[in-house]
């Protein structure tokens, strides 16, 4: 037999920290607990996100409504032009405008859905089964997203497969 001395590495280890900025509110898990893949880590508050989504939701309506008026006014103006009543002129200005509501509407929408992803984010979930090993803050300390420095709330390990590094002379 051979003798050596070493340690024990978990298969993976993450440090996770809040996708966006914002006051942790709450954790649901200690250190010790065991998680499974998907299950809810902590919360940021959402109040503000939840604003945002509600502003984006009354600018899609408001985008909607807008576009749905120059649609009308295209439609009406091109047969006006085909029965030679209304100018070139005329017809080029609702087609634009049309145009332009029709820009607003995809801006509205993709504003709405980076408003509604923002806010599932502020739930953050375990993204694989592990072992909390650490928890780095307590409820109400306000952090940064992940790409800033020391933003990490908890540790998450995979203990379900390990490595053995050893020394062996």
């Amino acid at each position: 037999s051979v003798v050596g001395t070493g340690s024990i590495a978990a298969h993976k280890t993450s440090n996770i920290g809040p996708r966006v900025d914002g006051i942790i509110e709450e954790i649901f898990v200690r250190v010790g607990d065991r998680v499974d893949e998907g299950a809810p880590l902590f919360r940021a508050r959402q109040v503000e996100f939840r604003i945002r989504v509600d502003e984006a939701r009354h600018a899609l309506r408001l985008a909607r409504a807008e576009h749905k008026k120059t649609a009308r006014d295209r439609d009406r103006v091109e047969e006006l032009a085909r029965q030679g009543v209304a100018s070139t002129e005329r017809l080029d200005a609702v087609r634009t405008a049309n145009e332009i509501a029709s820009a607003r509407l995809g801006s509205a929408e993709a504003t709405l859905a980076r408003a509604e992803q923002n806010l599932a984010d502020t739930v953050v979930i375990a993204p694989y089964a592990g072992v909390i090993t650490a928890r780095h803050v307590d409820e109400g300390v306000m952090m940064g997203t992940m790409l800033s420095a020391n933003s990490h709330v908890i540790q998450l390990m995979k203990t379900d497969v390990v490595a053995a590094i050893v020394q062996i002379p």
